[in-house]
């Protein structure tokens, strides 16, 4: 009979250790042997090797396992707290799961919904409902989806609710099992919208009513909006024309540095900014006023501006007119062989013309805002029959010409006949008096 070896039999003792150990999962051993006799080196090797593959297989099996159940919890808080609608339907339309958030937007509760065809639950009114339903089908078999459309629900009252659904298919390999929908309450969004089309409709109303261009520039001086009176047509084409350009697309060289010059001011400093310009335009020379405003974000930067150019050009020619008139009556008040005196209501004296410097002696300084009871050229009893004269012209009295002392500055005396007329604001308020001298001394020698 063969002598044993307890040291063969102690590695075979290990290597059968090892097998248990496997057969029980316990895959995180070692299998130890003396290394002495091959074989059981080999078949020790062979299983350390196995164990360490089953270990990291458990391992792998174990990390995919965690991260599933937190793609799914994270999926169920999802679904659950979402403040959209999201819906399962099979592929025959019928709604397999529904969350919470149902009840909040259309007033069914989850429990009520499961089980139902989604079309014919009446949620969608009767008039979309068979389109949808056409539209569902076709995709089941076609497996193709529009991505985004948007509709209309019943709530449980009978209401409506603006929806915009996404919808994306499930598949199984090739087969499609259904789809998942998320519906999102975009009535408020509607609503605003609504309301700022109405906004813009009413700006385009008033903008209709007046003589203005109005532009909405960024702040690099690109036109976001450009609004005209349809009874104007605008400086150069048509609003469209403006879209995607810059002032300095559309004004001539000076004019546009002299824009990007105000509006970089007009935003830097957060103020409205003015300026005039003139434009040739079939062969005439026209006016035009801008008014910049910026405009500002939620934070309060400025983020582009409004502008708003008027024809100026009537009233640029108004004015020109108007200086060439003061001019003209200005030579004639001046170089008058008469005198002449311009008083305020307090009496106060606004202008006198050269005529009246030359009789009394004085410089126009010193007789410009002088007062009845200051005026250094009448004698006492003028100054007294003039406060009563002008006092009677301001309550309306129809004053005559009448006569008045008047006193040089080197003391002599002449007699002066006074026409005066009020002058009268738009309201027929009367805002200043202009007297008319005539020297009558020689006449009442």
């Amino acid at each position: 009979m063969a002598k044993s070896d307890p040291k063969r039999e102690k590695d075979l003792r290990a290597i059968l250790a090892g097998i248990e150990h496997i057969r029980h999962g316990a895959v995180s051993v070692r299998v130890n042997v003396s290394g002495r006799y091959a074989d059981l080196a080999s078949i020790a090797n062979g299983l350390n090797s196995m164990l360490k593959e089953i270990k990291a297989t458990k391992d792998y099996e174990r990390d995919t396992h965690t991260a599933l159940e937190r793609a799914t919890n994270k999926l169920k808080r999802i679904f659950t707290h979402s403040n959209d609608i999201i819906l399962q339907v099979n592929k025959f339309g019928t709604i397999v799961d529904i969350n919470e958030s149902v009840e909040e937007i259309i007033g069914y509760k989850p429990d009520e919904l499961r089980g139902k065809h989604f079309a014919k639950f009446n949620l969608i009114p009767k008039d979309a409902s068979s389109s949808l339903t056409k539209s569902f089908k076709d995709s089941m078999a076609s497996g193709e989806v529009t991505p985004v459309i948007e509709l209309e629900l019943l709530t449980r009252d009978g209401a409506t609710v603006a929806i915009e659904a996404s919808t994306r298919l499930l598949r199984s390999g090739d087969d499609i099992e259904g789809a998942v929908v998320i519906l999102r309450n975009v009535t408020r969004r509607k609503q605003a919208e609504a309301a700022l089309g109405e906004h813009r409709e009413t700006l385009r109303s008033i903008v209709a009513s007046m003589e203005d261009f109005v532009f909405i520039l960024d702040k690099e001086g690109n036109f976001l909006e450009y609004y005209q009176s349809p009874e104007h047509p605008g400086l150069f084409s048509s609003p469209a024309d403006y879209q995607g350009k810059s002032v300095k697309d559309v004004f001539p060289d000076m004019i546009a540095q002299e824009f990007s010059k105000t509006i970089s001011i007009s935003m830097k400093k957060k103020i409205a900014q003015q300026i005039d310009f003139p434009w040739e335009m079939l062969g005439a020379t026209l006016w035009f006023n801008a008014r910049i405003s910026p405009r500002l974000d939620n934070d309060g930067s400025s983020c582009g501006v409004t502008v708003v150019i008027r024809d100026i050009t009537p009233r640029t020619q108004m004015e020109k007119a108007l200086r060439e008139s003061e001019k003209r009556y200005k030579k004639i008040f001046e170089n008058s062989p008469q005198g002449y005196i311009l008083l305020d209501r307090e009496g106060h004296i606004i202008d006198v013309n050269k005529k009246i410097c030359n009789w009394l002696g004085y410089q126009s300084e010193e007789i410009l805002g002088k007062h009845h009871i200051l005026y250094p050229f009448l004698t006492k009893t003028g100054k007294a029959t003039a406060m009563m004269k002008f006092s009677q012209r301001l309550a309306g009295k129809v004053v005559p010409a009448y006569e008045l002392e008047f006193l040089t500055k080197d003391g002599k005396v002449f007699i002066g006949e006074i026409l005066a007329m009020p002058i009268h604001d738009d309201t027929g308020e009367i805002t200043q008096i202009l007297a008319m001298i005539t020297d009558v001394t020689e006449r009442n020698a």
